[in-house]
């Protein structure tokens, strides 16, 4: 079960964030739900921002965690509350031993032209897309992850959002809880898209497996998995600087 959790934190719950130009502090409350095989899960995540640092927490299946950004230092980590243990985001985490390889992902963002009102903010809706190869023994499978997101971009932490989204992006990284394995590359490239754009507000995602031959049939066993996310609040309040410090007493890995 924390196996699953732990996977389910790395591949989807993407949280973009952002550097401020402005000495504004940004803090941002969203929900999320994610359906697999069968199983539902909800949860809830913070994020907040303050010039050049951003912290996101979340808690789901036993599971809590924290990512902590700093672009000026470039550096990523990633809490584990329950073990009391920091470590940086390991790209190849997923992989492990697994006989698989991965291509390069391909990302798109297009603009659907449609618009809605979220927490009394303008909001722009475009479709958006990730597709990764992979080889599994002999048989070639496509992850693919496709959906709608509605982005506001204007109003105040915009243009912070915006600042720390792209300072990641450029410098490598990316500060969702899904940067890791095969998806690292691509949410990278998809933080570089979405940082011009604003915050998003509103996000549904699902996950596919294509392909054939007996890998295929077995991963397709365990059905899309679908992830919806919305921002339910958004403060301009002064953040405390202890709040981006790591915790004491923590081992790093």
């Amino acid at each position: 079960m924390k196996r699953a959790a732990t996977i389910l934190l790395v591949l989807f719950a993407p949280l973009v964030c952002a550097v401020p130009r402005a000495s504004a502090d940004l803090g941002m409350t969203m929900t999320m739900t994610m359906n697999a095989g069968g199983m539902a899960v909800n949860s809830e995540m913070q994020t907040r921002i303050k010039a050049s640092k951003m912290r996101a927490d979340v808690k789901m299946m036993q599971q809590d965690m924290t990512i902590l950004f700093d672009s000026g230092a470039k550096q990523v980590l990633m809490i584990n509350h329950a073990t009391k243990e920091i470590s940086t985001p390991d790209p190849g985490a997923i992989a492990g031993n697994l006989p698989v390889a991965f291509g390069e992902a391909a990302v798109s963002m297009k603009p659907t032209g449609e618009t809605k009102e979220l927490l009394g903010r303008a909001c722009r809706g475009y479709a958006i897309e990730m597709t990764v190869p992979m080889t599994v023994n002999a048989d070639t499978i496509t992850m693919r992850m496709s959906g709608t997101i509605w982005i506001a971009d204007k109003g105040p932490g915009v243009e912070e959002y915006k600042a720390l989204s792209r300072a990641a992006a450029e410098s490598g990284f990316s500060t969702s809880f899904m940067a890791q394995g095969p998806t690292m590359k691509g949410m990278v490239e998809m933080q570089k898209m979405m940082a011009e754009a604003g915050i998003p507000m509103s996000q549904e995602f699902r996950m596919s497996l294509e392909g054939t031959g007996q890998a295929a049939a077995m991963l397709s066993q365990m059905g899309n998995m679908v992830m919806t996310m919305t921002v339910t609040s958004l403060s301009t309040d002064a953040i405390a600087d202890e709040v981006f410090a790591e915790p004491a007493g923590y081992t790093k890995k």
